[in-house]
């Protein structure tokens, strides 16, 4: 079985054929959660190999290098980071429950709000 994004990541290079950008930017943190087999530095060192051994790109090595910037980073250095770059948290949210709000009661959820709180910022997708 191959964890869900795999295939998130196997659209985004369906999308991408003919595009002549050499870097997809993937945003994927875990760090102490590696128990999300697809969260894992290896789940990304294996995809590369995917790409490079099975899409045209790879095979005529015009490689499309997959980063994951935040992949080592926690909750809190990303929050914060945002933060100063001025992200628009408000927009944003992970819930597995889907819908216009977040659940506030799900794993990615209660990860979120951990994550804001030990930031020392309030969630601003739980105030709309």
């Amino acid at each position: 079985m191959f964890p869900a994004q795999y295939y998130f990541l196997k659209l985004r290079l369906v999308l991408r054929r003919g595009d002549r950008r050499k870097r997809d930017f993937y945003r994927s943190t875990c760090p102490g959660l590696f128990g999300y087999p697809d969260c894992r530095p290896e789940f990304f060192g294996a995809f590369r190999q995917v790409v490079a051994q099975g899409t045209k790109a790879g095979v005529e090595k015009k490689q499309i290098s997959i980063e994951v910037p935040l992949l080592n980073k926690g909750k809190v250095e990303i929050i914060k980071l945002g933060e100063a770059l001025g992200v628009p948290y408000a927009l944003t949210w992970s819930c597995y429950k889907g819908g216009v709000r977040p659940c506030n009661k799900c794993e990615s959820c209660f990860y979120r709000a951990k994550g804001f709180k030990e930031a020392g910022f309030s969630d601003p997708a739980l105030s709309k």
